[in-house]
């Protein structure tokens, strides 16, 4: 009987340190995701920096932080430039001469303007004027800028996120199986695009 209870004892003492085991590294992955998630969010480009998303129309879009300006901006000169957005989607940055902006990290006065869906592996072009800057985004034909700003208030003053306690029942271990057939599940963005 005494054998049978040391043997019993030892059994639950192994799997409880076998399930403490798990539940620790399972704790340290989610603690990983949380901290991962808040550098993705902090950093320079991160989403905390965004101050602005400003669609374009066909055209001529006067850019700036001024009141006259077609797209006004929270950040920079009163008169950056103006971007032309032609109708087959090709565009061109000319800056106002003041501007002490720089495309792609060059110090010229006008480029063309490649947007994220047709950027090859170096990126879309990225207008930087002080902190701040931005690029195109292209979203099923329709075009903006995304204007980012490393010392935006959302970001300088940013406290964190608060999450529920890790609590490892609600784990659940399964199986993916794809669905089968195949199809398609059309998802609104906030954008308005599907």
């Amino acid at each position: 009987m005494l054998r049978a209870s040391l043997l019993f004892a030892a059994m639950t003492l192994g799997t409880t340190a076998v399930h403490a085991s798990d539940t620790s590294a399972y704790t340290h992955q989610i603690e990983q995701w949380r901290a991962d998630r808040v550098a993705r969010l902090t950093a320079p480009d991160g989403w905390l920096s965004l101050i602005g998303l400003e669609w374009l129309h066909e055209g001529a879009n006067r850019i700036g932080s001024a009141a006259d300006n077609d797209i006004v901006l929270k950040a920079g000169p009163a008169h950056l430039g103006t971007l032309a957005l032609a109708p087959d989607g090709n565009m061109h940055m000319a800056l106002a001469k003041d501007a002490g902006a720089t495309i792609d990290g060059k110090p010229v006065t006008e480029a063309t303007l490649v947007d994220d869906v047709h950027a090859g592996a170096n990126g879309p072009t990225i207008v930087r004027f002080g902190s701040a800057s931005f690029y195109v985004i292209d979203r099923d034909g329709r075009k903006a800028l995304r204007v980012k700003d490393p010392e935006a208030p959302t970001r300088a003053h940013f406290a964190g996120i608060d999450y529920f306690p890790i609590d490892p029942s609600w784990r659940i271990e399964a199986d993916w199986e794809p669905f089968a057939p195949g199809h398609k599940l059309e998802i609104g963005s906030v954008i308005g695009t599907i």
